[in-house]
């Protein structure tokens, strides 16, 4: 099996991808730092319905003030992006979790799958409310069913156990794990396709399954996981789930290597 850090939460969504759209326009208030709605975005019990300036339609860089300007000329993504620099502490602002608690929960709200991820961290670590994991558990499946890949790989990793704040209170039950990383998988999620792959490979998921487990492994080392290209090279070393190659093995390993895996190099000779 991995290492917890190899499929624990990240502490952190990254910001959304930036297309150039803007989802859910003026489904979110631009939330002002004092917790209010921004100049620019609607009242509380009005329409919410916001006039954009079209500098709001252009995503901002990671940049506090950069996303702050267009979250209040009412841009839904950049809100959300504006929410995990807050949240972090990056992007050259100061930490402000109340506030990215804010504005995760409205988007969240108005339909933004890593708005509810990015609220389900925020539970998870108790970061501006109480640590909350049934709620944190509940926000990362609403994210993943959403289409949210990262929260996939989340909600599975709290089903193998995997919390960054110590035990908690979700039963393990490898099944349902596997289920998520699938997901997460199939939402092109490397990590998930390699941590899907550990579980099937010893049976962790309900059933061994070392040709799955296998294909799984080169999906992910094609991908440049130098951990899964270690794992690949396990399989023909011991001719689990494919017949034994040891020159295969050796190319596998190097390249794990490479990638910074020392027990890669140790078995490539390196």
């Amino acid at each position: 099996m991995l290492a917890a850090s190899d499929c624990e939460p990240n502490g952190g969504h990254p910001p959304p991808a930036a297309d150039g759209g803007v989802a859910e326009v003026g489904a979110v208030a631009a939330v002002a730092p004092d917790g209010g709605a921004a100049e620019g975005g609607p009242a509380a019990s009005g329409s919410s319905t916001v006039m954009l300036d079209m500098s709001a339609l252009t995503p901002c860089k990671e940049d506090q003030h950069d996303c702050e300007t267009r979250c209040a000329k009412g841009s839904a993504d950049n809100c959300l992006v504006l929410g995990f620099l807050l949240a972090s502490g990056k992007g050259g602002g100061p930490r402000d979790p109340a506030r990215a608690m804010a504005l995760f929960t409205q988007a969240c709200g108005a339909g933004l799958a890593a708005g509810c991820g990015g609220l389900a961290e925020m539970y998870l670590m108790g970061e501006a409310v109480g640590r909350d994991l049934p709620k944190a558990t509940a926000l990362y499946q609403q994210a993943c069913e959403k289409g949210d890949a990262l929260s996939c790989g989340s909600l599975a990793g709290l089903y193998v156990g995997v919390d960054p704040k110590g035990p908690g209170i979700v039963p393990q039950d490898g099944p349902t794990a596997a289920k998520w990383y699938q997901k997460s998988c199939d939402l092109k999620d490397m990590d998930s396709c390699l941590n899907l792959g550990a579980l099937l490979s010893t049976g962790a998921a309900g059933t061994k399954d070392a040709v799955r487990a296998h294909d799984l492994f080169a999906t992910a080392c094609d991908a440049d996981s130098a951990l899964a290209c270690t794992l690949l090279a396990d399989g023909y070393a011991r001719g689990d789930g494919v017949p034994k190659d040891a020159k295969r093995a050796g190319e596998l390993y190097a390249k794990g290597c490479k990638g910074g895996i020392a027990r890669a190099c140790k078995q490539a000779g390196k």
